[in-house]
């Protein structure tokens, strides 16, 4: 049940957790050992600024990780205020408490795309658009409708501890979040549901 197969593939997987948010890419260790995640300890790690967001973030997916059969626990709980200068103190502390892995988001990016959207009409060249084409060069046509989205990038991964090794990461985009930093609490599920699917917290 908790075997890594020895596979790099990339998908795109659609995530019920989340309508606007997709996998665009899913990749697997093919060396990494099987984990056995069952009732044992995994941190759950969420990579922002805002440590009132973190916080809520992390709890979700603690939340989520354990509904699945491993123990999830949020990092701040073991690290309040861990920083990237915090390095060794959160393994120590993750090492000392028997940690087996660690499930980290982190928000990698944001993009704008623009799209075009009309219903064309004038169906007839004659006693149609021909003459509306002509009398409307180089005006903006009213039956276009130009509007953008917002792409939000986040890298996903896990890595087992005992092993130092990562041993599965995705990257999923979320279309038009109301927040760039609150839709990660509601990604957390569709990442849990992802790790159950691949074998990894159940």
């Amino acid at each position: 049940m908790y075997r890594i197969t020895a596979s790099l593939s990339l998908t795109a997987l659609l995530v019920s957790a989340c309508a606007s948010t997709s996998f665009v890419s899913v990749w697997r260790s093919p060396s990494a050992k099987p984990l056995h995640l069952k009732g044992e300890k995994v941190a759950a790690v969420v990579m922002m600024q805002n440590p009132t967001k973190r916080r809520a973030a992390e709890e979700r997916l603690a939340h989520e990780i354990t509904e699945r059969g491993a123990v999830g626990v949020p990092l701040y709980r073991i690290m309040p205020n861990a920083t990237a200068g915090d390095e060794e103190k959160v393994r120590a502390a993750l090492e000392q408490a028997n940690f087996k892995a660690a499930v980290v988001m982190r928000p990698a990016g944001t993009k704008q795309e623009i799209h075009v959207s009309a219903e064309p009409g004038y169906d007839r060249f004659y006693g149609g658009y021909y003459g509306y084409g002509w009398s409307a060069s180089y005006s903006r046509d009213p039956r276009y409708n130009v509007y953008t989205d917002t792409i939000v990038s986040v890298d996903n991964r896990v890595y087992s501890l005992t092993q130092n090794q990562l041993v599965w990461a995705g990257e999923s985009k979320t279309t038009n979040p109301d927040n760039v930093d609150e839709f990660v609490v509601e990604l957390a599920a569709a990442v849990a549901d992802e790790l159950s699917r691949a074998g990894l917290i159940e």
